[in-house]
């Protein structure tokens, strides 16, 4: 586990919080994703690149 592991899982974690607050549920996408932002694989920027990608390319009624 690398040091900034705990940061960074807090970060996830606050997103999915915020998610769970308004009654939402996070999609296996965004934690597969997020284990790629953990490992230190991508920055939190291409993170949200590769989700907003996924999200567009899918029809509306996917991810209601």
């Amino acid at each position: 586990m690398n040091k900034n592991y705990k940061y960074l899982k807090y970060i996830i974690d606050t997103a999915s919080g915020l998610q769970k607050v308004d009654g939402l549920e996070t999609s296996s996408y965004f934690k597969e994703a997020s284990e790629k932002y953990l490992k230190e694989e991508c920055s939190i920027d291409e993170l949200y690149q590769l989700i907003e990608s996924y999200y567009k390319a899918k029809p509306d009624s996917d991810h209601k």
